[in-house]
């Protein structure tokens, strides 16, 4: 038996859903549960986050696991509006798990990791986001490397953004570029360059989305531990099968319909 649902067993509550989603509950008992639950995912974890009765140190506790429940809770929206500052005011760790959850409002993602001046591990958690706005995702190409990074890895990203980033100068952008699968032929062509550092041309070596042309040219003027790669995957009966997988057209949309 779960803790939560012994605690609850333990106060002999009958109900435990109409427990946990009840505003008149008891809040020190609301409390109690919310550490709980915030320590271990428990399908009664949703409703505590839910609860408008839950007091606000409860709500902290629970945006570890459950986010997305806690940043539209009446209560967590109230404080927002009669307290512009209190967003600013919660911990780092707090802002992080708010704006990496796809589906939180996008406003808080936008006070909380817009500016520039945010901390940079709050920006890069969002930036990593679906459900970032699309304009974040347009404007943090300019923002600290450890942003750009995350961006690279964001699975919405836009070709014309993959692209752009792909001339970036730092190694670690160019690796969170490299190891996309699926990523598109033209993202890893910008990637493929002599100049590249090897780690990411060991990347690009490795995944089953880089097109021949680019391994034919790895192996003429690529590293040696870059060209032994692509031997030893060209040379393995799983390598070609991944190769070939990754690299199978896909049919055409209409072709379902017939």
């Amino acid at each position: 038996m779960r803790l939560v649902t012994r605690v609850l067993t333990a106060w002999k509550i009958a109900d435990h859903e109409a427990f946990c989603s009840d505003p008149g509950a008891d809040k020190e008992q609301l409390v109690r549960l919310a550490q709980h639950a915030s320590q271990h995912r428990h399908p009664l974890g949703p409703r505590l986050a839910a609860n408008p009765g839950m007091p606000i140190d409860g709500l902290l506790r629970l945006t570890r696991l459950y986010p997305l429940e806690v940043s539209i809770n009446p209560a967590f929206r109230m404080r927002l509006a009669i307290e512009p500052a209190f967003l600013r005011s919660l911990t780092y760790t707090v802002q992080r798990r708010l704006v990496r959850r796809q589906g939180v409002d996008v406003r808080l993602i936008r006070q909380l990791a817009g500016p520039r001046n945010r901390p940079i591990g709050v920006r890069a958690a969002a930036a990593r986001n679906p459900g970032c706005p699309m304009d974040l995702l347009e404007d943090y190409p300019r923002h600290a490397w450890p942003v750009r990074a995350a961006l690279a890895s964001n699975p919405i990203l836009p070709l014309a953004l993959q692209l752009k980033l792909a001339l970036d100068p730092k190694q670690e952008v160019c690796l969170a570029l490299s190891v996309r699968t699926p990523v598109d032929p033209a993202v890893l062509t910008v990637l493929c360059r002599p100049a590249q550092h090897p780690v990411v041309l060991r990347a690009i070596a490795h995944n089953p989305f880089t097109p021949d042309k680019l391994l034919d040219q790895l192996m003429i003027w690529g590293p040696t531990e870059v060209k032994n790669i692509i031997n030893t995957h060209r040379a393995t009966p799983e390598g070609l099968a991944l190769i070939a997988k990754a690299q199978k057209p896909k049919p055409h949309p209409s072709s379902s319909h017939h």
